[in-house]
């Protein structure tokens, strides 16, 4: 992603550069509120980060005329010495999508450019669709995937604004593996995901369903951290695909969910995407796609030999 850090520290400033570009970020420096709208009237950004107390322009003023240009807006991340949650909320009022308290280590950063890079089109009138995203289906599978991979990667048609993403309980060697075998026969190209890499349109990325990944507006993949919640990562997944995707996104479960994603699934149909399930007869695990349809008898379902047009359509 393009980030601009505005500091009036240069030595805050190379620290952050250095831990956003380790991380795979295209980084634009800036000392002063001013010198940072200069680069935003001639470049795009997907994500400000700003110190607050800078002479002249602060933090607060330059988010302030970010948003008042009216056009869709970065993610914006405020970067502070100022901890009571007053401030923080005075922060977030002004338009903050993050609030972080100085010093901020590199992980911390990292993972607030991610956070603030998960956002809505903002601007007057703006939907839930998202800036610059691909549209995005998720083929999500436990038990049986392999089989089912085998016999739906060859069958996918490539299309221009449209990029896939598939779980598999499997190991990263065995979905390296079974990538670059089937990249030899599939129509569209067939790839491992890992964090930091994108998901392009035309390619189908494959990656563990137990890996706790996020998806910013770009269609990046983002590692998240764990956390002591009881959310599945396949719920963790598609309810931050709600929100940076919205109706962008289709979410297929083909295969052995049990309840991981059944949580996401409601949060991504709220937003708009489309949710379906692979007809019983299909599926090597029918019985655990029950527990998504429990309580949702609209969810539609659709045979293996239809699933690759309805997508290209």
């Amino acid at each position: 992603m393009n980030v601009l850090l505005v500091d009036d520290s240069q030595t805050t400033l190379e620290i952050h550069k250095a831990a956003l570009v380790r991380d795979g970020h295209r980084v634009v420096v800036a000392t002063s509120g001013e010198m940072a709208w200069r680069h935003l009237t001639h470049a795009r950004f997907d994500v400000v980060v700003t110190d607050w107390m800078m002479p002249k322009m602060t933090g607060l003023a330059l988010m302030a005329r970010i948003i008042e240009r009216g056009e869709p807006r970065p993610g914006l991340v405020v970067a502070t010495i100022r901890g009571s949650g007053a401030d923080r909320l005075k922060a977030q009022s002004a338009g903050a999508d993050v609030v972080l308290q100085k010093p901020v280590s590199p992980d911390a950063l990292v993972a607030g450019v991610a956070q603030a890079a998960m956002t809505f089109d903002r601007s007057p009138g703006g939907s839930h669709s998202v800036v610059g995203a691909p549209s995005l289906v998720v083929l999500l599978a436990e038990v049986g995937g392999a089989a089912l991979l085998d016999r739906l990667a060859p069958a996918l048609r490539p299309a221009p604004q449209t990029a896939y993403l598939m779980t598999l309980a499997a190991a990263p060697w065995a979905i390296a593996s079974r990538a670059a075998s089937l990249d030899k026969q599939a129509q569209l190209q067939v790839r491992p995901a890992a964090p930091g890499g994108v998901l392009s349109p035309g390619s189908l990325s494959l990656v563990g369903h137990d890996v706790p990944l996020a998806i910013d507006r770009s269609g990046r993949l983002c590692r998240l951290r764990p956390t002591t919640d009881r959310a599945q990562p396949l719920d963790r997944l598609l309810t931050d695909l709600a929100r940076t995707h919205g109706a962008r996104a289709t979410a297929v479960f083909l295969a052995g969910m049990s309840r991981n994603g059944q949580a996401g699934a409601r949060a991504l149909n709220d937003a708009g995407g489309r949710v379906l399930a692979l007809a019983p007869q299909d599926s090597p695990a029918p019985a655990l796609i029950e527990h998504l349809l429990e309580g949702r008898s609209g969810t539609p379902q659709i045979s293996m030999n239809a699933l690759p047009g309805f997508l290209a359509a």
